[in-house]
């Protein structure tokens, strides 16, 4: 199932007014599918394995390190240009920004952050983003399971990353391996689970 599936402002808008969303799959209409609301979870499980084409933006400045300013400007850039931001992770030297854009708009963003910062070396790549999601995933190593499950589908994950409310774990590859990966990680970590839930968070 890909996210695009659900759009984030119909999704923000039914959890605001508290309406649980029930995803189904159109060709199995015996499965319950996964009901997507706020409650806690009764257990941690891994829930739902989704992907989905991203472009990777990175910002790479030798003299980044403790210079403020950076983040908020690549941020103004992608505001005005209206990208959607997937995920971001930084180092001292590089910033990358998950995107869901199209080529064209990057053309127009990586022109104005040239411009905002000469010296930067801008690089944008076509991947994709798959997901591991689950309203509780605390001592499942799903990051760590996840990698060895792709690397044993014989595919490379070129990122990967885990917050600490540990509700989900992106892994970022070539967009030729998502529905390998996909099919990955759902048998490890969902059809190798010991009983399943029909929610998510």
């Amino acid at each position: 199932m890909g996210m695009e599936a659900i759009h984030p402002k119909a999704a923000k808008t039914l959890r605001q007014a508290g309406v649980p969303l029930r995803v189904t799959n159109a060709f199995d209409p015996g499965d319950p599918g996964t009901l997507i609301d706020d409650q806690p979870a009764d257990r941690a499980a891994a829930e739902i394995v989704t992907g989905l084409d991203i472009v990777t933006l990175e910002v790479f400045e030798q003299d980044m390190v403790g210079v403020k300013g950076y983040d908020s400007g690549i941020l103004d850039i992608l505001t005005r240009h209206n990208v959607r931001i997937v995920s971001k992770t930084s180092n001292a030297n590089t910033i990358t920004h998950y995107l869901d854009a199209s080529l064209k708009t990057m053309r127009r963003v990586e022109r104005d952050i040239a411009k905002l910062f000469p010296a930067a070396e801008i690089t944008s790549r076509r991947l994709a983003m798959v997901s591991v999601i689950g309203r509780d995933l605390n001592g499942l190593s799903v990051l760590t399971r996840g990698l060895q499950a792709i690397a044993n589908a014989g595919c490379e994950a070129i990122g990967a990353s885990q917050g600490p409310r540990n509700v989900d774990v992106q892994f970022v590859m070539d967009r030729a391996s998502t529905d390998t990966v996909i099919k990955a990680l759902h048998a490890e970590l969902i059809e190798n689970a010991p009983t399943q839930l029909s929610r998510a968070a």
